[in-house]
């Protein structure tokens, strides 16, 4: 410090001192002052609260995620019984069966379909009406395919009638 003051130009120290003081003696200059301070301790006190708020929610937050982690853990370690299990799996069985009789149901259905209009469906790709008319007389395989975004509903079937009609002509 006692170098500062060797450095400092004395007449320097005192012009800075006399601003000060003309600015400190100006009315208008401390009531600015006094409002700038007044208004920092408003906004200090401001941001302490949302400080203070935001830690508690914080806080709340944190104890939400323990609780979730702990019954996580009590689910995880929870058995089910054998006797649970069992009946689950002859559930599942039951449905299995259920689900083997749907699709003999569905397979003798586009059988019979295939019977009766010579046709088998592509049923793979659901973007399109595709499949293969089928000539067992004659041993011909004719494959249709068309875009339901380009034609109507009533053209596509019309047009598959028309190929059907003319191969049993």
């Amino acid at each position: 410090m006692g170098d500062l003051l060797q450095n400092m130009d004395i007449d320097k120290l005192i012009s800075y001192g006399d601003d000060l003081v003309r600015v400190l003696k100006d009315k208008r200059d401390t009531n600015s002052l006094t409002q700038c301070c007044d208004g920092t301790k408003s906004l200090r006190s401001s941001c302490d609260a949302d400080s203070s708020e935001v830690k508690n929610l914080l806080q709340d937050y944190e104890n939400k995620i323990e609780e979730c982690r702990q019954k996580t853990e009590a689910a995880k370690s929870k058995v089910v019984a054998d006797e649970e299990l069992h009946l689950l799996h002859k559930e599942l069985e039951e449905e299995c069966k259920r689900e083997t009789l749907l699709l003999e149901e569905l397979r003798r259905t586009l059988s019979m379909f295939a019977s009766v209009t010579d046709i088998i469906p592509d049923l793979y790709d659901p973007s399109k009406v595709s499949g293969h008319i089928v000539d067992r007389e004659e041993r011909v395989v004719k494959k249709f395919e068309f875009d339901p975004t380009q034609m109507s509903a009533f053209d596509v079937c019309d047009s598959i009638w028309t190929m059907i009609v003319q191969d049993k002509v």
